[in-house]
C-alpha cells in the first residue's frame, strides 16, 4: 500500500509560475493544451489544466475601468496604479500595512508602424499605433549614463564640460549634434533633476519592446472576429505579460557583458570596485530563444 501511495503522488507545476513561463514563451491555447496533452500521454502531467490558468489571471483591469472600441481601448490610471501595487507587493510577500512607502515610475508615448492590415471595415488606417506606457521603477552616451548606477552629478558636469570643449576645439567647422548637445550641456542637469533613481532606468528600451509585443499578440493571440475582440485580446495579453508578480517566474534573459572602464567608474557614486563588468541588455537584439 505504501509503494502504490508513493507512486501515485503526483507533483503539478503550481498555476501562477506555469502561466508565467506560458507567457514568457508565447505559448497560444492551443500550444499550450497540445504540449499538456502530449506531456500527459508520455506519463508526465505536472502541467495545470488552461481552465487553471486562466482564473490565475487575476492582472485583469476591472471592466467598469476598461473602455474598449474599434479603434481605441481606455483605461483607468488609477486601476493601473491599484493593480500593479497589489501585484508588486505579492511578489515582494512583504507586509506593508502602516508603513509609508513611494511607487516610483515613469510614463511615455510612442507609436510604430508596419503592422498588418486586416479584412475588417474601419475608417482610416490600421497599420500604425500609438500607445501610452506606464512602468514602475525600483529604488534599491557613455556607459556612465546607462548602466543603471547612481552618477555623480558634478563630476559628470565636469566631464561633459571638457568634453564640450575639445569638440568645439576639434571640430569647430561642423555643428554638434542636437543628440550629443543634449548629453553634454544639459546632461548633468537631467541627471540632478531625476537624482531619485539611477538615470539609466529612464531609458525607452522598456516602451519599444512593447511595440513588438504588440504586434506579436495582435497577429498570433487575438480573435479576429471583430476588431473589438482583437483590441480586447491584444490589452489582455499586454496586462499579463507586463505582470510584476507573473515575471518573477519567467526564465531569465541571457546578459551580454560589456566592460565598464576606469573613467566611466570614476563618475559613479557607488563604488564599482568588485565589479568587472556590468550588465547591459540589449532589448532590440534580444531573440525569443535567449534564455538561461
Amino acid at each position: 500500500m505504501l509503494r502504490a501511495c508513493l507512486k501515485s503522488t503526483k507533483r503539478t507545476c503550481h498555476t501562477d509560475k506555469a502561466l508565467g513561463i506560458s507567457t514568457s514563451l508565447k505559448l497560444s491555447k492551443w500550444q499550450y493544451i497540445t504540449l499538456r496533452q502530449t506531456m500527459r500521454d508520455m506519463g508526465c502531467d505536472i502541467l495545470p489544466s488552461y481552465d487553471a490558468l486562466k482564473q490565475e489571471k487575476e492582472c485583469y483591469v476591472e471592466k467598469e475601468d476598461m473602455v474598449i472600441t474599434e479603434t481605441e481601448v481606455k483605461l483607468k490610471l488609477q486601476s493601473i496604479l491599484d493593480i500593479t501595487v497589489k501585484r508588486l507587493l505579492k511578489t515582494l510577500e512583504t507586509d506593508l500595512t502602516g508603513s509609508n512607502s513611494t511607487l516610483i515610475s515613469k510614463w511615455g508615448f510612442d507609436g510604430a508602424s508596419g503592422q498588418s492590415n486586416y479584412q475588417q471595415k474601419i475608417d482610416g488606417d490600421d497599420s500604425i499605433i500609438f500607445m501610452w506606457g506606464y512602468l514602475w521603477t525600483l529604488l534599491n552616451k557613455g556607459l556612465a549614463i546607462s548602466c543603471g548606477e547612481f552618477v555623480d552629478v558634478e563630476k559628470f558636469r565636469q566631464y561633459c564640460a571638457a568634453t564640450a570643449r575639445k569638440y568645439v576645439e576639434l571640430y569647430e567647422w561642423y555643428y554638434m549634434p542636437s543628440s550629443v548637445h543634449k548629453l553634454l550641456i544639459h546632461g548633468a542637469d537631467i541627471i540632478e533633476h531625476n537624482n531619485f533613481i539611477p538615470i539609466g532606468k529612464l531609458s525607452e528600451e522598456a516602451s519599444e519592446a512593447r511595440n513588438k509585443d504588440f504586434k506579436n499578440f495582435r497577429t498570433f493571440h487575438s480573435r479576429k472576429s471583430s476588431r473589438i475582440a482583437t483590441n480586447e485580446d491584444i490589452i489582455n495579453n499586454l496586462l499579463i505579460s507586463s505582470d510584476p508578480y507573473l515575471s518573477s517566474f519567467r526564465p531569465k534573459i541571457c546578459q551580454r557583458n560589456k566592460p565598464l572602464t576606469n573613467e566611466a567608474k570614476s563618475l559613479l557614486l557607488t563604488s564599482c570596485e568588485d565589479k568587472e563588468n556590468i550588465e547591459f541588455v540589449d532589448v532590440g537584439n534580444v531573440s525569443d530563444y535567449d534564455f538561461d
